[in-house]
């Protein structure tokens, strides 16, 4: 599980990513805590859904940052490309972003 985790680095590059997994691995792994009672906390985030398209655009730059290579960046981009809803959009924003050209044509 840990080799597998390693090898998807998540919102870092690759190599912070890799040496922070190797890190957490070798401290749970070690006789510090061998015998240390874990618990495992987690967060839940409850978003309405507008807000969450603009907080995921607002994350889109950073791709850029994190990607170590060209490809890397294609791959983590193509992932976010949004489709185009079958119904046309009814604001300008919505129809930009989603290239319905012929909508804000119209609406213009």
């Amino acid at each position: 599980v840990w080799d597998q985790y390693e090898r998807a680095p998540k919102g870092q590059a690759a190599e912070l990513w890799g040496r922070s997994v190797r890190a957490a691995r070798a401290y749970l792994g070690s006789g510090l805590m061998a015998k240390q009672e874990v618990r495992i906390m987690g967060e839940v985030q409850l978003m309405l859904p507008k807000f969450m398209e603009i907080r995921h655009r607002m994350h889109e730059p950073y791709k850029g940052y994190r990607a170590e290579t060209a490809v890397q960046l294609w791959e983590d981009y193509v992932q976010t490309i949004p489709t185009a809803p079958e119904v046309p959009q009814t604001n300008l924003f919505d129809a930009c972003y989603y290239g319905q050209l012929s909508v804000v044509l119209d609406m213009l």
